[in-house]
């Protein structure tokens, strides 16, 4: 017999058994993780994760994060869908198709940024919207290290790094010029000045999530799995724009650097353009191979790319996808359809939360 319902508080440590049976990684990181996304988040939590039963026995779940989203700086409440998991021994029996339908149930707006293909064709086939991809932007600081992890042929690594190696040189060239209208600081807890700058720049981007100083503590700083570097920087003693970024050690010692989120006015570029590159100075300190970014509009993309990043190739998979539409209060509709009325970084959802 099949049923679901919805997480509680006393199903914590049923998560954790039901981990050691479906999950193939650090169990305790998970588990750890599992309660900071879910219990602590700011809004309500009567919309969360989805528990699937058999004769019983917790053998899945669908994850759902409470947000609100402004969308051209007016606030309603939304939820993220994020990770999807199922016990491999229950696989391909339809579950994750009936936690779906339940999902659909909402009576909120639902987005969805960070899924397989999987997941994705049976959103499609379940009614979901795709609204666009997204195209992340990237930089390459040490072409040599990843050419020789991607390749084995040594005749094509010397052919590609020889080629290659002035035109990173002209890119990098570009982003050695330094302005100092603008004082950096390394953010160690966000208070109002944060709510401040974004209700101020809300209105100019379009529909994005929440990104007030509660969420920015959550999600960065009192965070206990992740390290996070929160620089922020500041004109005339006030707070004009935020960048969160992390450095990722990954397979055959390649150092990847992300920044994870950022924000400023759209009207001021300078402030973000100090912030890339104070990143990229902090990711050269460290011997980071190459750095992603995901954001949007694309002023800040042009910025980004005056800095040497390139659009970067995206996946099937790098796409928004919604439901619900018709539940936004008081909205156009069609607005929220479109890709490019978004404001989108990492950090949106549950992104780069686990």
């Amino acid at each position: 017999m099949i049923s679901l319902r919805e997480f509680t508080r006393q199903d914590f440590d049923m998560v954790k058994e039901f981990y050691g049976r479906a999950y193939n990684g650090d169990i305790a990181r998970k588990e750890k993780a599992f309660r900071w996304l879910q219990s602590l988040n700011t809004f309500d939590e009567n919309n969360n994760y989805i528990l699937i039963f058999v004769d019983g026995k917790l053998v899945g779940y669908w994850g759902l994060m409470p947000i609100r989203i402004f969308f051209y700086g007016q606030p309603f409440f939304a939820l993220f869908s994020h990770e999807t998991l199922i016990d491999p021994y229950y696989r391909r029996q339809g579950l994750a198709k009936k936690l779906l339908s339940k999902l659909n149930k909402s009576n909120r707006l639902i987005a969805s940024l960070w899924h397989n293909e999987k997941i994705m064709d049976i959103k499609n086939k379940g009614g979901w919207f795709n609204i666009g991809k997204y195209r992340p932007l990237k930089k390459i600081y040490n072409l040599e290290n990843i050419v020789n992890f991607k390749l084995k042929n040594q005749f094509f690594k010397k052919i590609i790094i020889y080629f290659s190696k002035p035109y990173f040189r002209i890119r990098h060239s570009d982003c050695n010029r330094i302005q100092s209208n603008y004082d950096i600081e390394l953010v160690l807890k966000c208070d109002n000045e944060f709510d401040h700058l974004f209700m101020n720049v809300a209105p100019k981007l379009g529909i994005l999530s929440d990104r007030t100083s509660a969420i920015l503590n959550w999600k960065y700083i009192d965070i206990p799995h992740k390290d996070y570097i929160f620089l922020a920087t500041r004109e005339k003693g006030r707070i004009s724009a935020y960048a969160v970024l992390r450095i990722d050690e990954q397979d055959g010692n390649i150092r990847k650097g992300i920044i994870v989120d950022i924000l400023g006015d759209p009207d001021k570029s300078e402030p973000v353009s100090c912030l890339v590159r104070k990143c990229e100075e902090i990711f050269l300190e460290n011997k980071v191979d190459f750095s992603v970014c995901l954001v949007q509009p694309e002023i800040f993309r042009n910025i980004f790319k005056k800095n040497g990043y390139y659009q970067a190739k995206s996946k099937k998979t790098d796409c928004l996808l919604i439901f619900n539409e018709d539940k936004i209060p008081n909205k156009d509709k069609e607005l929220v359809k479109n890709i490019n009325n978004w404001y989108l970084t990492y950090g949106d959802s549950d992104g780069d939360m686990w």
